[in-house]
């Protein structure tokens, strides 16, 4: 009987050793996703970034080869492409020296030191300003007083309908922001062109 035992016991035992030997099977499938957990505490806020200048570009044109008495003024400005008369507000300055105080004048518009209007008319690779008295009568462009034409492409995103963002409503963005449209100064500093 003992030598029963012993033969029984080594046969299992064999048994045993040869089914762990062999190559392993194929992966078998994939489990069932497990539920999710419960969502973390929200994190603190962080500062709020300054306020760039991308794609905000200035150009500045000298006045000085200007004609005293010129009426109608034509620059080249290249810069003021068909991709940007669609998606950007062009302003302009018109940079002056009253003999003690250096101004500026948005275009259009009256200069109030000389009672000048000034009128645009632009187009993709240029621009032509107009000088007229109070009367609307051609005036010249006064020797010794403006001496840069100061043009300001800014980009917009469209957010209207129609794909347009008006002046206007730039300008009450602006103002809303603390930017006077008016202010050259502001313009400049708002959107770091100094």
């Amino acid at each position: 009987m003992k030598l029963k035992s012993i033969l029984v016991a080594s046969f299992i035992a064999t048994l045993t050793l040869m089914s762990c030997s062999g190559e392993d099977g194929e992966q078998g499938p994939q489990g069932m996703q497990g539920q999710t957990g419960d969502t973390g505490a929200t994190g603190p806020t962080g500062a709020i970034g300054e306020d760039g200048n991308a794609n905000v570009n200035r150009i500045s044109i000298d006045l000085s080869d200007v004609d005293e008495g010129e009426a109608i003024v034509p620059f080249a400005v290249p810069e003021l492409t068909a991709e940007v008369l669609q998606t950007h507000i062009v302003l302009f300055y018109l940079e002056g020296d009253s003999g003690n105080t250096i101004f500026y004048t948005l275009l259009p518009g009256v200069d109030i030191f000389t009672g000048l209007n000034f009128y645009l008319s632009m187009i993709e690779g240029g621009v032509t300003l107009f000088i007229t008295d109070t009367q609307g009568s051609p005036a010249g462009l006064p020797a010794g007083i403006f001496s840069y034409l100061h043009v300001v492409m800014i980009e917009y995103s469209a957010s209207s309908p129609s794909g347009k963002t008006s002046k206007a409503h730039f300008a009450n963005h602006l103002k809303q922001s603390g930017v006077d449209i008016n202010n050259y100064n502001e313009i400049t500093e708002h959107f770091e062109l100094q």
